[in-house]
């Protein structure tokens, strides 16, 4: 068996896996005697220079992230003609092994695994990094699968080959089943083409397929430009509503209706696992409590105990018996009579507020008043139904509903679900992109969550 030992340091061992952009090798560091993955680039592709040169620049920009979910750069090189990159070695499998082997994930896993990619790809963007390539072969799963340990890999360098991209003119826009819609296009791609990858993989983690299918690359990619938004709780109905309301805002059209950061789509992950309500043990939460006496101080033996100013106090012993006036004395009848009295008197005023706040008020033409359902009520959950759906269950609980005039899936309301408000009161809904009554399937721009005005930008609308 030759050995094959790259800049005399890196001693390959076995191949892990290969796709279009070169191979992955598990190798042994000898100078730290330690494992490593090194990934060795095509020679078609090593053969260019300017792809060469690019790929080290990224490569050094990649070496210089430090994150506990991004796969550590440690050493570039080249060894015969041909570029390497060595990285930090995972022992595990990569999220599309997973998902062929095993299925959808459990939704909290799934969530999880999205949230640590979603901190990976804000480290990323604070340093001016786009992935440009965000899939499930990119993500790498550690043994340890509760909590799930999450790498992200292949920061940066994703912009050109010819395996799974939408053109053959050489640049790589993006793995043709997670590409955002303006990499399609050709447009400028940021930040915000990430986290539409990020969807694209959450909804396959949740329901065990792409949100897209075609027959060809290209077909494929004009669903992610044109296609409507799918629902995933149409494939996996028990999925909870606000999970679905993550995903359909991650895969709006318009970047600048998705997540304002990753750190906001993080955010809005770690927010679904948490409970939305705890019960709370005596003592755990914040009280004002009574402030309790200090003990008395006690004196060295001989010395006069004394008080403030020299005064004289009374030493340590049973304490003094205490002379209450006699029951019955007029003081004391008088008193009591004075708290009684207080007493009847908040009670009275009490009644009077409950009963205003059951009785209806009445209407022009003496109408006559009667007992009425509760004046306030809460604001229900209705993230992943359907516009139709939610102005049903709306209407049950005497609120208004406020939506364009089209057809979609609800991805949050104002105000937002749980907030208490008056019966008759009107409830905007924000949809994910649908179609319009008059057929043109433009996205939903006056709901407010399409700019990131909402600064949590978490879909928990």
């Amino acid at each position: 068996m030759i050995t094959v030992l790259l800049g005399d340091r890196y001693e390959l061992d076995r191949l892990i896996s290969g796709g279009g952009m070169g191979a992955v090798w598990r190798a042994v560091d000898r100078r730290l005697d330690r494992p490593v993955a090194v990934k060795l680039l095509r020679r078609e592709l090593a053969e260019d220079p300017a792809f060469v040169e690019r790929f080290r620049r990224e490569a050094r920009a990649a070496g210089g992230l430090s994150h506990p979910n991004v796969a550590g750069v440690f050493d570039y090189g080249e060894h015969a003609g041909q570029a390497y990159i060595v990285m930090e070695l995972v022992e595990g499998e990569n999220l599309a092994e997973r998902l062929a082997r095993g299925g959808p994930l459990p939704w909290p896993q799934a969530v999880a695994v999205a949230e640590q990619v979603a901190r990976a790809l804000a480290a990323a963007h604070a340093r001016g990094l786009v992935h440009r390539d965000v899939k499930p072969a990119n993500v790498l799963l550690g043994r340890q699968l509760d909590p799930p340990m999450v790498k992200v890999t292949d920061f940066g360098i994703a912009r050109t080959g010819h395996a799974s991209t939408l053109t053959g003119t050489g640049s790589l826009l993006g793995s043709a089943g997670y590409v955002a819609p303006e990499q399609a296009s050709g447009a400028e791609v940021g930040p915000a083409a990430d986290l539409y990858g990020l969807g694209c993989v959450l909804f396959e983690m949740v329901t065990g397929r792409a949100p897209y299918r075609g027959e060809t690359v290209v077909a494929l990619a004009t669903q992610h430009v044109s296609g409507p938004v799918p629902n995933p709780r149409e494939l996996r109905p028990e999925l909870p509503g606000a999970v679905a309301a993550i995903i359909l805002k991650a895969l709006q059209k318009d970047p600048g209706a998705r997540f304002e950061s990753a750190s906001a789509m993080a955010d809005a992950l770690a927010g679904v696992v948490e409970p939305a309500t705890a019960v709370r043990q005596p003592g755990e939460a914040t009280e004002v409590l009574p402030v309790v006496a200090a003990a008395a101080a006690t004196t060295l033996p001989g010395a006069a105990p004394t008080g403030y100013g020299g005064r004289r106090t009374r030493p340590p012993g049973p304490p003094r018996r205490r002379r209450y006036p006699r029951s019955g004395t007029p003081g004391t009848l008088a008193r009591v009579a004075a708290a009684l009295a207080v007493v009847a008197l908040v009670l009275v005023a009490w009644l009077s507020v409950r009963d205003a706040n059951q009785a209806v008020p009445a209407r022009q033409g003496g109408g006559v008043t009667g007992p009425a359902p509760a004046a306030r009520v809460r604001v229900p959950d209705l993230r992943g139904l359907s516009d139709q759906a939610a102005r049903a269950a709306l209407q049950r609980l005497g609120l208004r509903a406020v939506a364009p005039k089209r057809h979609g899936t609800v991805i949050g309301t104002r105000p937002r679900p749980g907030s208490l408000v008056r019966r008759g009161s009107a409830v905007r809904l924000l949809l994910a992109a649908g179609v319009s009554e008059g057929g043109n399937g433009e996205g939903d721009r006056t709901g407010g969550h399409g700019r990131g005005k909402d600064k949590r930008g978490d879909g928990e609308s």
